[in-house]
């Protein structure tokens, strides 16, 4: 008989036992067994002792900011006297962490680059000093620089993505930002590396779809669903299958490594014919579509080209659910489509279209010849609304109902180009409509969860305590950090 013991002490204590008890109490009644009583019994005790033991461990670990529970933080930060800024809760740790430390260094540089890494989860960073940008008079011992400037006449804001000067300038008097006033003996300049966004920041996995889909008795092993990826790794080692009823979960499993981080890239284009409901989490995909009475789900994640097929006319049978996505291109002919926290850089066609803190770079389209009910509502997004109706496609413009928050700026991003690093993620010349626009105050688009923007303005707020008084501090993007890795 098979003794399935679940606590962790139960099954010390099951094991503690001589062999003959174990053996005696594994056998059926009609053999002199005890039927696994004796094991049932050790269960249930070691149940308690689990609770009992994860309780004291957990209060030890409540003694440490570093392993507490999230809602002790501000009581340990009241305790050191600290005020905690990032919007992650791994910051807000270190800066309770390193609070007494960083008040003893306060006003070196070392002490500023490790704030801004420890707040802004920065890659790299190069600490710079206002004073070393100015251009140098002639001296008998010494160099003569040319004093030069910055030509800002005839500028778009999208001309200063990625611009850099390190020549020598005359004393520039500008109030400090990333964009200028870089040349004064007053500034402390943060190169600091783009976030990536989906494309970059960890190891690239790629796998490829299976030609054909997995047999009922083998559709639960996710090894029937891809090929191996790199070379020989199996997609079980980095991803999971959960399969509950109807609803079929792909997700990328937790980096077990401190410090590596992996990224999942599955290449192909994959069709779901099957009637279910499929998921997909941390799993960047190509292109995927779904046809009548299917759902689709996805979360943190980005993928090319989304299709929803529906064949019927009179009902929204085929949906799509996207929270914390970027999208490229989303057609969803006839079908329902909720999204949350997304950035769509391409195209958008759906029959009814339900989203909050989105931005969507084109015009929104439904289609001509489906059912003329209510297109949907957008709230706290960004999106230009259709101007005439496109005869190439049968679509016609969108007007939205229940319209709250949103806006018509045009965002800027560190990079437009699918599949390369900072595509979709906000620039920090962007409007702030688009930086603050959410509905909590947070970015609008797919990197909401992330707070790309937040860390950064969490950075340029906590410099300002920890710089010697008439000092500023301020980031800059430089996309070259990254390049030179």
């Amino acid at each position: 008989m098979r003794v399935d013991i679940r606590s962790r002490f139960g099954r010390a204590l099951y094991e503690a036992l001589p062999e003959i008890y174990r053996t005696r109490d594994s056998q059926k009644k009609e053999d002199g067994g005890g039927e696994g009583h004796l094991a049932a019994y050790l269960d249930s005790c070691g149940e308690l002792l689990d609770t009992v033991y994860n309780s004291l461990e957990q209060r030890y670990k409540d003694s440490f900011p570093e392993t507490c529970q999230e809602w002790l933080l501000p009581y340990f930060a009241q305790l050191v006297g600290a005020t905690t800024l990032s919007p992650h809760v791994e910051g807000r740790r270190k800066e309770i962490m390193h609070a007494v430390a960083w008040r003893q260094g306060k006003g070196s540089l070392k002490t500023v680059a490790h704030i801004a890494k420890e707040i802004g989860g920065f890659e790299n960073l190069v600490v710079k000093e206002g004073w070393q940008r100015l251009a140098r008079t002639a001296r008998v011992d010494g160099s003569f620089a040319s004093p030069k400037t910055v030509d800002l006449r005839k500028k778009a804001p999208e001309d200063f993505v990625g611009h850099r000067n390190t020549a020598s300038h005359s004393v520039d008097v500008r109030k400090l930002s990333w964009q200028h006033g870089h040349a004064n003996p007053h500034s402390v300049l943060l190169y600091a590396t783009p976030y990536p966004g989906f494309f970059a920041g960890g190891e690239v996995i790629t796998f490829k779809w299976k030609n054909k889909e997995p047999h009922a008795n083998e559709d639960e092993n996710i090894d029937n669903w891809f090929e191996k990826g790199n070379g020989s790794i199996l997609p079980s080692e980095l991803m999971g299958l959960d399969c509950d009823g109807e609803t079929w979960s792909f997700y990328k499993k937790p980096d077990l490594t401190p410090g590596v981080r992996k990224i999942i890239q599955i290449e192909g284009k994959k069709k779901l014919a099957a009637v279910k409901q499929y998921r997909f989490s941390e799993l960047n995909l190509e292109a995927i579509s779904i046809h009548t009475g299917t759902h689709l789900s996805l979360e943190k994640l980005a993928v090319r080209e989304v299709t929803v097929r529906n064949e019927t006319t009179d009902t929204l049978n085929s949906s799509l659910v996207a929270k914390d996505c970027l999208l490229q291109d989303v057609k969803a002919s006839n079908s329902a489509v909720q999204l949350v926290y997304c950035t769509v850089l391409g195209e958008m066609f759906a029959e009814r279209l339900d989203a909050s803190d989105c931005i969507f770079m084109e015009t929104l389209f439904k289609n001509q010849q489906k059912r003329k009910g209510s297109p949907g509502a957008i709230r706290y997004s960004r999106y230009c609304p259709s101007q005439e109706d496109d005869a190439k496609t049968h679509c016609q413009k969108v007007e939205f109902a229940n319209i709250v928050g949103n806006t018509t700026d045009v965002p800027v991003f560190f990079n437009k180009n699918w599949g390369k690093p900072g595509c979709g993620v906000i620039h920090p010349i962007a409007p702030e409509s688009i930086r603050n626009g959410a509905e909590d105050g947070g970015e609008m688009g797919a990197f909401h969860h992330r707070a790309y923007v937040l860390a950064w303005e969490a950075v340029a707020q906590k410099l300002k305590d920890y710089l010697p008084i008439g000092m500023s501090a301020t980031l800059i993007p430089d996309e070259t950090l990254s390049e030179a890795d």
